[in-house]
């Protein structure tokens, strides 16, 4: 969090990690995050069902599990988000959707006050500044974790397609991928750690399951942190088990016609 990075189109990856970890969202979650959503004087954010919310399948939202539940904001992470509320409240904010029209093969902008937002690099104009919602953070986290010296940044040549794409419009060039193989935590992580976290803070499990939108089966199986499974010494006391009940000589021996 201390790299000196900056997304070029103006992605606040840094408040989005912050984000994640603060409140065990789901990527998706975080990424529709619109400034209604959030109730500041209660500290709380509201996750639920949006029927006109612009998504890249078509108008209409919800979470994973279709419920709906309220996240608690600490002060800290108010303050952090302010500045992306502002933004979104002064600036003309979209998202876009598929054109369902017989001909339609791009996309149509819809306005909403998304919060994680970049630039948009094809309506943003010298007069008006357009942000619009992403729809996956893997440039930006690549980015990120170069600045810190975790990733390699790798430059590679863009064909010259010139196919006229929305964002694409490409004419060669060289862009940059970047290798996070060797970075030892994924952005799902963010969720386990603010588990972990709050367990260590004294957060019960139904409360913890509260925030995260999931049940404590799932919890515990893929959020606990538990030890790896020694599958070799399952093996070895399944094998210990079956010989006490079952003849294996006679199998063994048996004849095959």
């Amino acid at each position: 969090m201390a790299a000196d990075y900056k997304h070029r189109f103006d992605f606040p990856i840094k408040e989005l990690v912050l984000f994640l970890f603060s409140t065990g969202a789901r990527l998706g979650e975080a990424l529709h995050l619109e400034v209604d959503d959030l109730d500041l004087q209660n500290k709380i954010w509201k996750i639920g069902e949006k029927k006109d919310c612009p998504t890249k399948y078509g108008l209409g939202w919800s979470s994973k599990t279709s419920k709906s539940r309220m996240v608690p904001l600490s002060d800290n992470l108010i303050e952090v988000l302010i500045p992306l509320i502002e933004r979104a409240n002064q600036n003309k904010v979209i998202g876009y959707i598929p054109d369902t029209t017989k001909e339609g093969k791009g996309q149509i902008p819809v306005e909403a006050k998304f919060i994680f937002t970049m630039r948009d690099r094809s309506l943003t104009t010298k007069d008006e500044i357009v942000y619009r919602r992403v729809n996956d953070v893997r440039g930006a986290w690549g980015g990120l974790f170069a600045a810190a010296g975790l990733a390699t940044p790798t430059k590679y040549e863009v064909p010259n397609s010139g196919d006229g794409t929305r964002h694409g419009k490409y004419k060669g060039g060289v862009k940059v991928r970047y290798d996070v193989s060797g970075v030892p935590f994924t952005r799902h992580d963010m969720r386990r750690g603010f588990n972990a976290v709050a367990e260590k803070a004294g957060m019960e499990l139904k409360e913890r399951c509260a925030v995260l939108g999931h049940n404590p089966v799932v919890n515990q199986i893929h959020y606990g942190g538990e030890k790896q499974i020694d599958h070799e010494k399952i093996a070895r006391k399944v094998n210990e088990l079956s010989d006490s009940v079952l003849d294996f000589d006679s199998y063994r021996n048996r004849k095959i016609s």
